[in-house]
């Protein structure tokens, strides 16, 4: 079966734990297959496209608007995750806040709250 096809049916799934459902040069989704479920995981291939999702949802937060209990405020790239769990930041609330709030960083945000 050729992957780049992405024309599936149900039986090239079977017997498969993970198939890509849409490449493209900035982010790749697959579908796996785990024993608590199928999942959707999303490979970022180029930081642009994670800036451009964060700035398009930076974008359309009405600040205005009802907040609730969860409002997502940073998305933040999989290997920055990992090297700032590495310093200690991702276990550490107030320097996470810090962090996210320095203009440095304001490409990972999702929306202007101060934290």
């Amino acid at each position: 079966m050729d992957d780049k096809n992405f024309d599936y049916t149900i039986g090239d799934i079977v017997g498969r734990d993970r198939i890509i459902w849409e490449w493209t040069p900035d982010y790749r989704i697959d579908v796996v297959r785990r024993s608590d479920g199928i999942h959707i995981e999303t490979y970022y291939l180029s930081l642009d496209a994670v800036f451009a999702e964060n700035a398009e949802a930076a974008a359309d937060f009405n600040e205005t608007g009802q907040l609730s209990n969860l409002e997502r405020v940073a998305n933040i790239p999989t290997g920055l995750y990992h090297e700032w769990k590495k310093e200690g930041i991702m276990d550490d609330p107030d320097r996470l806040n810090r962090r996210l709030n320095d203009a440095d960083f304001r490409k990972v945000r999702t929306n202007n709250l101060v934290l």
